[in-house]
């Protein structure tokens, strides 16, 4: 069987073991998927590409901002079926980063003229670093609790969405020594902004939220098209200039 993007693997995690110091400024994991009977295959230079899920309390927070209960009926019109706005928010939708569509929907939705006029001006084609800096900024739940005015139908939020996209992580491991596994090495990623502790959506997924031993990750291999070693074992991958 061939998994990809929209059929892929549910793999579960073998191993995760810390390799930063609990000091450390950064936090790095060790993360062991288990392959197998997958029948899935790589070589070096290939990706694996993961789907993610947010995390359920940022999915609550959202489903509160947008005064919802989470059980309502939508569309997803991008895979044509149909499933609750809690689920859509976990597995579907990025609620981490808003879209410019949401943020003009909401400025058209605002109940303080200012507010209206403060929000339609980041589209001003001066102003496109400070509308990036903006939206990186906020999460949805943050943006919409900031913003009083209309509130979104559940479909109507659905739509103004980006999609929840595949996470691409290097492979550190050679099938050839590990077998029916895959090797990453994950930086898990936090950050604040807005004095709000901020959580890398698969970072935190594989890192922190995953079970171990379960086969909840959903992944695909991601061939390389060509970074790869060359098939002459005798070529010379490093080059050592003068001096």
């Amino acid at each position: 069987m061939t998994y990809t993007k929209e059929n892929p693997y549910l793999a579960s995690i073998k191993e995760r073991l810390p390799l930063s110091r609990a000091a450390s400024e950064r936090s790095t994991w060790h993360i062991v998927l288990d392959l197998t009977g997958s029948d899935l295959h790589y070589q070096v230079g290939d990706c694996i590409g993961i789907l993610p899920v947010n995390p359920p309390e940022l999915v609550e927070r959202t489903l509160i901002a947008a005064r919802l209960r989470g059980d309502e009926t939508i569309l997803d019109t991008r895979a044509n079926c149909t499933l609750t706005i809690g689920e859509y928010l976990l597995r579907k939708g990025t609620i981490s980063t808003p879209s410019r569509p949401l943020l003009r929907a909401l400025a058209k939705k605002a109940s303080s003229s200012s507010v209206r006029a403060e929000l339609e001006g980041l589209f001003a084609p001066d102003r496109r670093e400070q509308l990036q800096h903006f939206l990186h900024e906020h999460e949805v739940w943050d943006l919409l609790e900031s913003v009083k005015g209309a509130p979104f139908e559940p479909q109507e939020l659905a739509d103004l969405l980006l999609p929840l996209l595949p996470r691409f992580y290097s492979i550190a491991s050679s099938k050839g020594v590990v077998g029916e596994e895959v090797h990453l090495t994950v930086r898990n990623l936090q950050y604040t902004s807005r004095e709000i502790r901020r959580l890398g959506v698969c970072s935190h997924y594989l890192c922190e939220m995953a079970p171990l031993n379960t086969p909840t990750i959903p992944l695909y291999i991601q061939p390389t098209n060509s970074f790869t070693l060359p098939g002459d074992g005798s070529t010379p991958v490093i080059m050592i200039g003068p001096g």
